[in-house]
């Protein structure tokens, strides 16, 4: 839908600013990783697109370069960056944790994340950067909390935190009934997502 509802606008004010009315053609590039269904995203595709709407998948992560240089007039990415690219080493290194997410109650997990968030925009940006035209543009929708709030006080991270108390359930049942040991495991599974937190919800300033 947002893409469409982008073609929309660019042909419009083309329209609107051209004297020659000739149609744009637009090369529409939908990421995601490589072990995405792309042929389920290719179905889901507008039946009515017109002849000068092409579309193809890039596979890989937006951490790293995803296209040649110069080439990407306007990027859009709605909701993702909340998904890091890996669990912090220092809580790989750490081993057992109290939640599969970074719920904001424990500090050294908190900064963790953080630190690791700050390296993945880093080089989310910096790959941008190469891939944008000159005057190109970059449109970002990412979930944020407020200065102060804790992930596991929101409706999201009570959700997580109650799946996770159900994994827990079902290992220890399994365990008891199949004498299948791993509980380490568990403990030390993290979903590897991070929510910014914004010190200026006026001024988007970011604590990260």
């Amino acid at each position: 839908m947002s893409v469409q509802n982008i073609i929309e606008a660019v042909n419009h004010n083309n329209n609107q600013a051209s004297t020659t009315k000739l149609p744009l053609e637009f090369q529409v590039s939908f990421n995601d990783q490589t072990n995405n269904d792309f042929n389920t995203l290719f179905r889901s595709l507008p039946a009515h697109r017109h002849d000068n709407y092409f579309a193809a998948g890039v596979p890989g992560s937006f951490y790293g370069r995803l296209f040649p240089t110069s080439s990407l007039h306007l990027g859009s990415i709605s909701s993702s960056l909340h998904w890091i690219s890996r669990v912090p080493g220092e809580l790989t290194a750490a081993g057992r944790r109290d939640s599969i997410q970074c719920t904001g109650l424990d500090e050294d997990v908190a900064r963790a994340y953080s630190g690791q968030f700050t390296r993945d925009m880093e080089a989310f940006f910096d790959a941008r950067a190469e891939e944008l035209v000159s005057g190109g543009l970059l449109a970002i929708s990412a979930l944020c909390l407020p200065a102060g709030a804790v992930l596991a006080q929101t409706g999201l991270g009570m959700i997580f935190d109650l799946l996770g108390a159900c994994l827990v359930d079902l290992a220890e049942l399994v365990c008891q009934t199949f004498t299948v040991f791993f509980m380490d495991e568990l403990q030390t599974f993290t979903l590897t997502y991070y929510i910014m937190i914004l010190s200026n919800p006026n001024g988007f300033n970011l604590i990260h």
